[in-house]
């Protein structure tokens, strides 16, 4: 199978999952990056756009972006666009970090726990 006949089976495969699950940000977002790997911004920018408005504040929607402004020459642009997605991953793990910290152990933590033995045997 040749380079062109691949990216249609790729394109065609992501195009599929989006019309089944139309909501779904991250199908979105690699339909985007497909179409910017094939230079086709304009197509690209839609995709982008469309999973922007499912999830405005994805740390890979504004990576994803600050790489289409890059590829369209507006370099300040995209240094923003890096430096947000930066930040937003920045604030979402110190955000685990705090959940992880303050965590407490469930009573009769061993018991239930999703590593016991019991959780791995045959049902």
């Amino acid at each position: 199978m040749g380079p062109r006949r691949a990216a249609r089976g790729r394109e065609s495969a992501i195009r599929l999952a989006i019309s089944i699950s139309p909501h779904n940000a991250w199908l979105r977002r690699e339909l985007a990056f497909f179409l910017a790997e094939q230079q086709r911004s304009a197509e690209a920018w839609e995709a982008a756009d469309a999973a922007g408005r499912l999830e405005p504040t994805s740390p890979a929607y504004h990576y994803l972006c600050a790489g289409l402004l890059r590829d369209g020459g507006k370099i300040d642009e995209a240094k923003s666009r890096f430096r947000e997605a930066i930040r937003i991953r920045s604030t979402m793990n110190k955000r685990f970090k705090d959940r992880f910290d303050s965590a407490q152990p469930a009573p009769n933590a061993a018991k239930s726990s999703c590593l016991s033995k019991k959780s791995f045997s045959a049902r």
